[in-house]
C-alpha cells in the first residue's frame, strides 16, 4: 500500500550548475495559485552558486526542501526526489525551466474529477533565453493510449516536455521508481514515456500553455552529435522491451530517422563544400554498418 497525502503535489526539481535560472524555476512553483504542494530540490553536485540560492528559498518557505548530492546524473536525481516525496500527484521540473501559475490548479482539479487519468500533460512554449521571447511549440497530440506514437514519432512530431505533465502517484507500484536506473544516458525521457505507455496508462491532453522549456546555449540538444549518439543508445535499450517482430520494425524505422536527420544537419553545415559532404556521407555508411553489427550481436 502506497501512503501519500491526498491532493498534495510533490514537485521534484533537479539541477546542476543552474545559478542563472534556478531562481525563476523555484519562484514559478511558489507562485502557483494551488497551495497544497511540497518542493524537493535535488542538487546534483553543483559547483556554482546554485546551492546558496536554493538554501535561501528553503529558509523562506517550509514547503521547500533542498538536498545536495554528489553528481549522479538526472535519472538518479529524479528517483531520489521521488523517494522523499509523499504527494498524491508527482511533478518533475528541470532547474532551467518554469511553469505558469495556474498549472497545478487546473491539473489537480482535472485529475480529481477524472480518476481514470494517470497522466495529464499540457501545451507548452519554448522560451528563447537570449532573445527573451516565448514561441508556441507545435506537436502532435497523443491518443489516450499512445504507445505507437511514442515509439515511432518521438522527436518527429511527438514531444512531451517532462514538466508539462502531472502524474498520479499510483501509476507506480510500491517498490517502483519512475526512471529506469539500468539505463545510463540522455534521451532518458523517451525511455520513461515508453515505459509508461507499455503499462497502458491513460494520457490526457490539457490545451493550455502551462509549461515553458528554456532554450539556451547549455542545452543538451545544442550538441547534435551527442543527440545522435544518445538517441541510438536509447533506441537499442527500448527495443529490448518489444516483441521480436516489433523490435526489428522499430529499430529499422528509428535508425533511418535519426541518421537522416543528423546527416541533413551536417550537410547543411558543410554548405557547398562537396568534398566535406562526401566525407560525411562515407562516415554515415560506416556508422550505420557499426550500429547494425551491434543490433545483431545483441540478439
Amino acid at each position: 500500500m502506497i501512503h501519500f497525502i491526498n491532493n498534495k503535489v510533490s514537485i521534484i526539481i533537479t539541477c546542476f550548475n543552474q545559478e542563472l535560472f534556478i531562481s525563476e524555476c523555484i519562484q514559478s512553483v511558489i507562485s502557483q495559485s494551488y497551495n497544497n504542494w511540497e518542493c524537493i530540490i535535488i542538487d546534483d553536485g553543483s559547483t556554482d552558486n546554485t546551492r546558496s540560492i536554493c538554501e535561501k528559498f528553503e529558509l523562506s518557505d517550509a514547503r521547500i526542501r533542498y538536498i545536495y548530492q554528489n553528481n549522479n546524473g538526472v535519472i538518479i536525481s529524479r528517483n531520489n526526489g521521488f523517494k522523499l516525496s509523499d504527494g498524491e500527484f508527482i511533478h518533475f521540473l528541470d532547474g532551467d525551466d518554469y511553469l505558469a501559475s495556474e498549472k497545478f490548479s487546473f491539473q489537480v482539479q482535472l485529475m480529481k474529477t477524472k480518476k481514470e487519468i494517470g497522466i495529464c500533460y499540457s501545451n507548452h512554449k519554448h522560451f528563447f533565453h537570449h532573445k527573451n521571447i516565448s514561441v508556441q511549440y507545435k506537436f502532435n497530440k497523443l491518443p489516450v493510449y499512445p504507445l505507437a506514437e511514442l515509439l515511432y514519432e518521438y522527436d518527429s512530431g511527438v514531444s512531451i516536455p517532462l514538466h508539462s505533465a502531472m502524474f498520479r502517484r499510483t501509476i507506480w507500484n510500491l517498490n517502483d521508481l519512475p526512471f529506469e536506473e539500468s539505463y545510463s544516458g540522455r534521451y532518458e525521457d523517451w525511455v520513461f514515456w515508453v515505459n509508461l505507455a507499455l503499462k497502458n496508462i491513460e494520457f490526457y491532453f490539457l490545451n493550455c500553455d502551462f509549461a515553458f522549456y528554456r532554450i539556451h546555449h547549455l542545452n543538451f540538444c545544442n550538441n547534435q552529435f551527442e543527440v545522435l549518439r544518445n538517441s541510438i543508445k536509447a533506441m537499442i535499450f527500448i527495443s529490448e522491451k518489444l516483441s521480436v517482430t516489433e523490435k526489428e520494425k522499430f529499430l529499422e524505422n528509428r535508425q533511418i530517422f535519426f541518421f537522416n536527420r543528423y546527416q541533413e544537419y551536417l550537410n547543411s553545415q558543410a554548405g557547398s563544400n562537396k568534398f566535406l559532404k562526401k566525407i560525411i556521407n562515407k562516415f554515415f555508411i560506416l556508422f550505420k554498418n557499426t550500429i547494425n553489427k551491434v543490433r545483431y550481436f545483441k540478439k
